[in-house]
């Protein structure tokens, strides 16, 4: 429905390449340029991290840790530590 009222209104969308990037500890590394490239972080998964900056397994809790999970009910610090 979206798409077809759109088009016959001739509403114009743009594309923006890296609106929302998800990158979780299994992509290795989050980049260090990662602030300039991309509007929205989403993650759906936990990203863990030991101390070292390795990344965790599957469904272990690392001691660095960024998951949604861990806030039900509560916002974020403001301002998190940074990952190893």
């Amino acid at each position: 429905g979206y798409s077809i009222a759109a088009a016959s209104l001739g509403v114009k969308h743009r594309l923006v390449r890296n609106f929302q990037v998800e990158y979780g500890a299994s992509a290795g590394r989050i980049p260090p340029e990662f602030p300039t490239l991309s509007y929205i972080f989403h993650y759906t998964y936990g990203i863990e991290y030991t101390l070292q900056g390795r990344p965790q397994g599957v469904m272990q809790i690392g001691e660095w840790s960024l998951d949604k999970r861990h806030y039900f009910g509560a916002l974020p610090p403001k301002q998190l530590a940074p990952p190893p």
